[in-house]
């Protein structure tokens, strides 16, 4: 299927028309396409309640006992997560970063040109291209929702890590730790996707069993190879006006897919809503939920 636009899915979204996972698939290669570095640009910057950032957070799950390390990096976006372990580990490391994403892997490619130990490869995360049994670590940052089929992906990372090899995960939650006004900020987002783009939701694009704890138990143990699930929610803190937080949240995938009414009404009701909040120095701190999960092959 050659490559569409953005437009394209706002199209088939608005006639209701059904989406296959080649469907759902194409919308991210689209929405990349146009918004290259949007998780970086919406996580990357903050601290989070643990003293780092998320992506810090996670590369702290690698520890070197034997050289090289080697590391799988599962959807690597333009590369931040990539950057942090060559920065911290050097020559000790070797990293496959992965994504499906043409327009990822090129600024990737700016970001990370000064290091010769990175593959960067275009592909999907249930056909990793590593022999079985080779690899320490998967790492993968807010984007293992979004992996179809997920039963595939979970069997296809326990293939390529060794025994005792270890897969971690930053993910979306909603069985933990809420804060008010990022849950009231989804929320207006979903009350105008269901004016302007009701089949959004029923599409899949996020699938549920990430979101919690029961579910990644459940994904873990049908492998058959690892032990279970170990967690860790925090929250990124994220201070900035209420032009900026909407800058922020108009790049998730959602928004993009509007029609440019409903793209209005989002922006009138986010403003409306964030400007009630601001405090003497125009600012809003939202804190943004997440947790690392870590899984070990046994």
């Amino acid at each position: 299927m050659s490559a569409q636009p953005l437009s394209h899915y706002t199209k088939k979204l608005i006639a209701k028309e059904p989406f296959s996972d080649d469907d759902v698939n194409g919308l991210l290669k689209a929405y990349h396409a146009v918004h290259t570095g949007s998780t970086f640009a919406e996580y990357g910057k903050y601290p989070t309640d643990k003293g780092v950032t998320s992506y810090e957070l996670l590369a702290h799950t690698v520890q070197i006992d034997h050289h090289p390390t080697r590391i799988v990096d599962l959807a690597c976006g333009d590369g931040p997560l990539a950057e942090i372990l060559l920065n911290r580990f050097h020559d000790q490391i070797e990293i496959v970063a992965l994504d499906m994403s043409e327009g990822e892997l090129n600024a990737a490619k700016e970001r990370l040109q000064a290091f010769s130990n990175v593959q960067l490869v275009l592909g999907k995360a249930d056909a990793i291209p590593s022999e079985s049994g080779s690899v320490d670590y998967v790492l993968c940052h807010l984007a293992l929702f979004l992996m179809r089929p997920i039963e595939a992906v979970f069997a296809e990372v326990g293939r390529v890590l060794k025994p005792g090899g270890i897969f971690s995960a930053i993910v979306g939650q909603n069985d933990g730790i809420a804060n008010e006004i990022a849950s009231r900020c989804l929320a207006i987002l979903k009350e105008v996707n269901a004016e302007y783009i009701p089949h959004f939701l029923d599409i899949g694009l996020g699938i549920k069993a990430t979101y919690t704890k029961d579910g990644l138990n459940t994904l873990a143990a049908a492998t058959n190879c690892f032990k279970p699930p170990e967690y860790d929610d925090f929250n990124v803190i994220v201070t900035a006006t209420p032009q900026q937080h909407f800058e922020l949240f108009s790049t998730v995938y959602a928004p993009p897919l509007l029609p440019p009414e409903g793209k209005e009404k989002l922006k009138q009701k986010l403003l409306g809503y964030l400007e009630s909040l601001k405090d003497e120095n125009n600012q809003v701190t939202i804190y943004k939920p997440l947790r690392k999960v870590t899984i070990q092959k046994i």
